[in-house]
């Protein structure tokens, strides 16, 4: 078996074994038993586990305005496959891991499945080493950014990218009344133009976002608003 072990972000491993077994595919463990008596199938198993709660937790205190079915949307796309295999390759899992001969002439590597399960597994050896913060702190490292209001994440929910819809959902739960845009600014020559515009819901003011062009500006009103702390009052929720 390899020696080498990854370098992992924010923990230091009291017992490295485990971070050997989380990297330890069933293919390698079934050629190498004496050896290798277990794979990572079963750290796979509980670092899913540790990732939805830490994941559910990020976003559940980050999109205060969002509904359960949106969370449960959002939280499925940061942690589906194509998004964990994606983190694995920058923490260079692959150079790491142990693969039976079959999954290393078949690039076992670079698969996704193989990639993700493996990430899963890390997390789980982390949580078992050094407990559930220790855990937290990796995947916030994986999934988090330093922006200049703060901490978001890193690949922000594809249905974020459209938060008129959102907005209009969330409204649609609680009134009759239709959302109205309103452009309140309007700067620049005509070829480069500059829009300010407003979203009100019963002529109370909501948010306000500024673009290139009004369908942005749109976008960006609808998003302020949807991040306004004062939504749920202003709309009588």
């Amino acid at each position: 078996m390899q020696n080498n072990l990854p370098n992992i972000p924010n923990y230091v491993f009291k017992n490295p074994k485990l971070l050997q077994r989380a990297l330890t595919h069933s293919s390698f463990m079934y050629e190498n038993l004496t050896k290798a008596p277990t794979s990572n199938e079963r750290l796979e198993f509980l670092g899913d586990a540790v990732l939805e709660l830490v994941i559910s937790d990020l976003l559940y205190h980050q999109y205060k305005n969002l509904a359960e079915g949106d969370l449960s949307k959002s939280r499925a796309l940061l942690v589906c496959e194509e998004s964990l295999a994606a983190h694995a390759k920058t923490l260079k899992l692959g150079d790491f891991l142990l693969l039976g001969r079959g999954e290393t002439a078949d690039s076992g590597a670079e698969k996704n499945s193989i990639l993700s399960d493996a990430l899963e597994a890390v997390i789980a050896a982390i949580y078992l080493d050094g407990g559930i913060n220790s855990a937290r702190l990796f995947i916030e490292h994986l999934f988090l950014e330093e922006t200049e209001n703060g901490r978001n994440l890193k690949a922000p929910p594809k249905q974020l990218d459209n938060p008129k819809s959102i907005l209009q959902e969330k409204v649609q739960r609680f009134s009759d009344i239709p959302l109205r845009y309103k452009v309140v600014d309007e700067t620049g020559p005509d070829h480069q133009k500059h829009f300010t515009i407003s979203v009100y819901h019963n002529e109370k003011p909501l948010g306000t976002g500024t673009g290139k062009t009004k369908k942005i500006a749109t976008r960006n009103a609808a998003a302020n608003a949807l991040d306004n702390p004062e939504l749920d009052v202003l709309l009588g929720v």
